[in-house]
């Protein structure tokens, strides 16, 4: 008797239905960080909300470092870069933010 290693029998179309598999668990995985981050950033702002002077620059559309994920933020090619922005109140701000609203106003990068 011979026993057949089901691991290595080919099923016609399963390599279509392991990638629609892999896309579903991917799109699943990226939700399910975004409803965490989301959940994380509410709770930091209840906790600890923002100065009025950190008022003023989240208006403008940048977010305060504290506010963003972690996961974001170690995927930016920014995130070695210095975040301090204004010399007085030294606030953390997102740089990808500050550079897009530098770029929407014609400012450069």
């Amino acid at each position: 008797m011979t026993f057949v290693n089901m691991s290595q029998l080919k099923i016609p179309g399963m390599d279509e239905v392991e990638r629609q598999w892999e896309a579903e668990r991917v799109a699943a995985e990226k939700k399910r960080h975004e409803e965490w981050a989301a959940s994380i950033l509410r709770s930091m702002v209840e906790r600890y909300p923002p100065t009025s002077e950190e008022c003023d620059i989240m208006l403008s559309g940048i977010r305060l470092c504290r506010f963003v994920s972690h996961l974001e933020c170690e995927r930016c090619n920014l995130a070695t870069e210095d975040h301090t922005e204004g010399w007085l109140f030294e606030t953390k701000v997102c740089l990808k933010d500050y550079y897009a609203l530098r770029r929407r106003l014609g400012l450069g990068k």
